[in-house]
């Protein structure tokens, strides 16, 4: 599987980036070890192929014309319309040091309570965690098949991660239960102890952002 993506540097930010995008670019940012923001042009066609074998948490190598720059995918912002990728942050990472990053829940097996005729509710479908680089988690199985009926649920409490995995999420947090009808209120996520660096950033054009302009 190729790691490698090369980049171009970028100099045109906002409503300017259209012309980026039809000629099969995306904006993206590189961040992180007090370095300034790196604006950088990523080929979308590349990217997609390399993000669906690499997933969001695999380390890495962007080529740049400053050199190569190892770094974890950390945030892919979409239109909420269409899907299209609108603007994509890498976290630079380095060896030994430890990174937060979001690792989706993967929700596997058959709930019994859904035979029964109930409905599964999946609450929570990210979870934050702090991992070295080589370390972080492409994803967490979450098995649904100890639900059997109302009032059941699996939590935080009952995932089983290796020791080198660190979780920033309350350790009564719900991620599944069962209800009796599906117009059921459906329990809110919890709220994340720390907004990471990607998070914070957001354009009028729902791109991630630095505190630098786009």
């Amino acid at each position: 599987m190729a790691t490698e993506l090369k980049v171009q540097s970028r100099s045109v930010f906002g409503k300017k980036t259209a012309a980026l995008r039809h000629a099969g670019f995306v904006p993206g940012e590189i961040y992180g070890h007090g370095r300034n923001n790196l604006h950088v042009a990523v080929p979308l066609k590349e990217f997609v192929a390399l993000y669906r074998a690499a997933g969001s948490h695999t380390v890495i190598s962007v080529a740049t014309e400053e050199g190569a720059i190892p770094a974890v995918i950390a945030e892919v912002a979409y239109h909420p319309l269409s899907d299209e990728i609108l603007a994509i942050d890498f976290h630079a990472v380095k060896k030994g040091e430890r990174v937060r990053a979001k690792a989706p829940v993967a929700f596997v097996g058959v709930a019994p309570a859904t035979k029964a005729g109930f409905v599964v509710v999946e609450v929570v479908h990210e979870i934050e965690i702090e991992a070295l680089p080589e370390h972080l988690l492409h994803k967490i199985e979450v098995s649904l098949e100890k639900l059997e009926k109302p009032g059941d649920s699996v939590g935080i409490k009952d995932l089983s991660l290796p020791s080198t995995v660190k979780l920033h999420v309350p350790t009564d947090t719900t991620l599944a239960t069962v209800r009796e009808h599906a117009r059921e209120a459906t329990i809110s996520p919890p709220v994340a102890e720390t907004a990471t660096p990607a998070e914070e950033a957001a354009t009028s054009e729902n791109a991630p952002a630095q505190p630098e302009k786009k």
